[in-house]
C-alpha cells in the first residue's frame, strides 16, 4: 500500500471522516475507505508509469508513444513502426 496513506487517514480523522472501521480481526475499509483505497492505487499506478517513462527518457530511447488505429490500417501502422525502429539502432 501506499506510504501516504496513515498521512491521509490522520487528515481525515482530524476531521471527524473514518475511512476504517476496528473490529476483531483488524481494521476494515468503510465505504469511504474502499474509495480512498481505489484512487490511492491509481496515484501509485500513475507514478509507476512515471517512474518507467523518466528512466526510460533518461537512458534515451525511452519515452512514451500511445498510438490508436483503425483494424484495417493495422499492418501499415505495423511496418511504419518496424521501419522506424530499424532506423533508430539501440532504442
Amino acid at each position: 500500500m501506499i506510504a501516504a496513506l496513515p498521512a491521509l487517514v490522520s487528515r481525515l480523522r482530524l476531521k471527524q471522516l473514518c475511512l476504517f472501521n476496528r473490529t476483531r480481526q483488524g481494521l476494515e475499509a468503510n465505504d469511504l475507505g474502499h474509495c480512498a483505497i481505489r484512487y490511492a492505487r491509481l496515484v501509485h499506478t500513475d507514478l509507476a508509469h512515471l517512474r518507467k517513462e523518466v528512466f526510460g527518457i533518461l537512458r534515451g530511447p525511452g519515452g512514451r508513444l500511445p498510438v490508436g488505429a483503425v483494424m484495417g490500417a493495422m499492418p501499415l501502422l505495423w511496418n511504419a513502426l518496424e521501419a522506424e525502429s530499424a532506423s533508430q539502432p539501440g532504442a
